[in-house]
């Protein structure tokens, strides 16, 4: 493999420049709605039957069950600005596959509230927030679920990463070996700045 294959903060983008414009703006938009807690934001972004593969280890069917899974967060969790590297959108047709990896900065918002999951540890209500690295997957369609073309997630899959200076089995690199963000991360922000550059 070669090492042009390992993450780049640099974002890499293959389909028309209009519909990775759109799509960037719907993943950006979701992101951003974690951070201010605003469930209509999140909403906006996916397709009504969605399936997602939350971060917490768990299945959500369809967007009403998203809605309740924000629900609890909002009022649980206080969340950062999340950054993402290694940004990949290919798009064929009227769907596109989005893979990135990324930091989830997260804390309690209070001592009755928090993950209520197993699998990971997060930041405790007072202290700073603990930064989860996670990979994701997710599928766009240009669909809004009523048949008119507009771009949504229709799955989103969040698991955790392997700590970054753990070994690869089977290879015996590093995420910090092999380049980390090389050069840094696009932070998900509320304004939704994109770059000129897309192609």
């Amino acid at each position: 493999m070669s090492s042009d294959d390992y993450p780049t903060a640099e974002p890499r983008f293959i389909g028309p420049a209009e519909d990775i414009e759109e799509i960037r703006k719907a993943h950006r938009d979701w992101w951003a709605g974690n951070h201010t807690r605003e469930i209509p934001r999140c909403a906006r972004n996916f397709g009504p039957g969605t399936l997602m593969f939350n971060l917490n280890g768990h299945t959500y069917y369809g967007l009403d069950e998203m809605i309740q899974a924000w629900e609890y967060y909002c009022e649980a969790l206080e969340i950062d600005v999340v950054h993402l590297w290694d940004y990949r959108i290919q798009v064929d047709g009227d769907l596109a596959v989005l893979t990135c990896e990324g930091v989830f900065p997260t804390k309690a918002s209070s001592e009755d509230g928090g993950w209520a999951a197993s699998n990971l540890e997060i930041g405790k209500p007072g202290e700073a927030p603990v930064g989860v690295r996670f990979r994701e997957t997710s599928f766009a369609r240009r669909d809004d679920g009523d048949g008119n073309p507009v771009w949504k997630i229709w799955h989103f899959h969040c698991s955790p990463a392997a700590p970054a200076d753990e070994e690869r089995p089977g290879i015996g690199d590093t995420w910090d070996g092999r380049g980390g963000a090389r050069g840094g991360a696009v932070a998900q922000t509320v304004e939704l700045p994109l770059p000129a550059e897309v192609s």
